[in-house]
């Protein structure tokens, strides 16, 4: 199969998730949009009872109600169940695989076999949590499904051989920055990650009785510099171990009740702060009605084949709005070329020399540019800084549409 669209057209790369939106589409007769919209909102709600009835397995009600509660007010669950995403999925996949296991139920076997049809990331993650549990628990023959795995992975690097290592800095690769929500991702929250810290001390002080735990979260932060989506499951994670750590600062001997309740409840409070804002910056995020605008004008007014450029990030924008070719989009894993399309973007963007953008832009058969103000924003200190300068000056390019701080500019 081959993606038309996507960095003006690169082999589709097989993943379950798109069938299963696609079978629930024509068995409800919905479109795929919505299909998509209502597995991911079921997957949720699912997905949070497991995580309560796991927990319930090992501890008290009391502890799986609150990390069941930390889950569900936490930012990463709430873009994983409200995205069209194959993470929410596979997370409810993931943990109905586990619940099993923990029934001695065989299914669960039969469920893991799915696992390496979500793509080779998925694969490893469960790999590594599957061996991390039968090693702790000395249960071994979940291992037996592990040489599957590996066969699985090595068939796709056999079809589709190894994905380029990402050699610029791209946002999504800032582990520490998307790690917070705070600072404008879907990761954790930063009061959760205190609670977290105190859950730490608490399990630290059964010493090594707790190493599957360790293990799994460094292996998540380790994941996570491939794909920052991982830190969607290290929540998981990390909602049990901040309950932990609300039951490490009510034990604690403070020297003041006053002081001890202060701590508790600002944690508390910020969590919930947390997730309204992060509720509010989701429901309110792009593309609005102006892009969406802009990008229909612009299927109109282009032809099938053309490429348009824009930052990377506005990249499935449009695709999925114009129905055209983008030249560079998010998907990093397996995009054709993908750094030196990323430098020649930068070279582009950057600079003054019309020869040199003719000759980027012939290179890529770019045909249209799409700019909005928050992009030139980022990319521009100046409003004749670089391509800006070009775009203004030059008869190479026309700009055909000029609304609600959105520009179209034609290659001529």
């Amino acid at each position: 199969m081959f993606d038309e669209l996507s960095y003006g057209g690169r082999t589709y790369i097989f993943s379950l998730w798109p069938i299963i939106i696609s079978v629930f589409s024509k068995i409800t007769t919905l479109s795929l949009m919505t299909s998509a919209k209502v597995i991911s909102s079921l997957a949720g709600l699912i997905s949070a009872v497991l995580f309560y009835l796991i927990l319930r397995k090992h501890f008290n009600t009391t502890i799986s109600f609150i990390s069941s509660v930390i889950l569900v007010l936490s930012p990463g669950f709430l873009y994983l169940f409200n995205t069209i995403s194959d993470f929410g999925f596979v997370s409810l996949f993931f943990l109905l695989i586990f619940y099993l296991i923990l029934r001695k139920n065989r299914l669960a076997f039969f469920l893991l076999l799915f696992i390496p049809l979500f793509g080779i990331l998925h694969t490893i993650v469960m790999g590594i949590l599957l061996i991390i549990y039968s090693f702790s628990r000395r249960e071994f023959k979940w291992l037996y499904i592990i040489p599957l795995f590996a066969l699985a992975i090595l068939t796709r690097i056999l079809v589709y051989g190894f994905p380029e290592i990402l050699l610029f800095d791209a946002p999504n690769t800032q582990v520490l920055v998307n790690l917070v929500s705070d600072f404008g991702s879907f990761g954790l929250s930063l009061f959760t990650l205190i609670l977290a810290i105190f859950g730490f001390s608490l399990l630290w002080e059964e010493k090594y009785k707790n190493m599957p735990v360790y293990l799994s979260v460094v292996s998540l932060l380790f994941l996570m510099n491939f794909n920052i989506k991982v830190v969607l499951y290290l929540s998981f994670f990390i909602s049990f171990i901040a309950t932990l750590g609300i039951i490490k600062i009510i034990n604690i001997e403070w020297e003041s009740k006053k002081i001890r309740n202060a701590i508790f409840y600002i944690l508390i409070i910020g969590i919930l702060f947390s997730f309204l804002t992060f509720f509010n910056d989701y429901y309110n995020q792009k593309p609005d009605d102006y892009i969406v605008e802009s990008l229909e004008f612009l299927r109109k007014e282009s032809n099938n084949n053309d490429i348009i450029l824009s930052h990377y990030s506005r990249g499935h924008w449009i695709s999925y709005f114009s129905d055209r070719k983008n030249f560079m989009d998010a998907n990093f894993v397996y995009a054709p070329d993908v750094n030196e399309r990323f430098y020649d973007f930068q070279e582009l963007i950057n600079t003054r020399n019309l020869e040199k953008a003719e000759e980027i832009a012939d290179k890529y058969s770019i045909d249209y540019i799409w700019l909005d103000n928050e992009i030139k924003d980022q990319l521009w200190d100046e409003r004749d800084e670089g391509l800006q300068f070009l775009l203004s000056y030059s008869t190479k390019f026309k700009k055909i549409y000029n609304q609600n701080n959105i520009e179209i500019w034609r290659v001529e």
